[in-house]
């Protein structure tokens, strides 16, 4: 059985982004507008509050990003590039705090290690249909 090599994932862990057919997203099973999805990814992965309902750590934090098959190209791609770019903030923050630069001033070898201490774990599940 294939899921046996792969675990559940605890609810703390996982955030769980889902995406209508009209574009719409639900964060966690709530309403959220576009605008708000980056913040709320960033402290998804760094947790800076040490809340117990998100990851204890951020190499534990697993964004699940799943949509309908008739979401709009564009509102995918937003999605996704709001993702990427909680992820780039993060990594720009830590290299600051690190090593005092910009995280594309970085050697191959530092980024390597900024990344591996604040992974990127995107989850995407097949296409299903929400509806709207």
């Amino acid at each position: 059985d294939i899921t046996q090599d792969f675990p559940p994932v605890p609810p703390r862990n996982l955030l769980s982004i889902k995406i209508n057919a009209k574009g719409l997203l639900l964060v966690k099973r709530e309403k959220t507008k576009i605008g708000e999805l980056r913040d709320l990814a960033k402290e998804f992965i760094t947790n800076p509050m040490k809340r117990s309902d998100l990851p204890s750590s951020p190499n534990k934090a697993v964004i699940s990003l799943q949509n309908d098959r008739g979401t709009p190209y564009q509102a995918y791609l937003s999605v996704y590039n709001e993702i990427k770019g909680a992820y780039n903030e993060v990594w720009s923050e830590r290299s600051l705090q690190q090593y005092q630069k910009p995280y594309a001033d970085l050697s191959v070898t530092q980024q390597r290690i900024i990344r591996k201490q604040w992974p990127q774990i995107i989850s995407e599940a097949e296409p299903t249909a929400f509806g709207e």
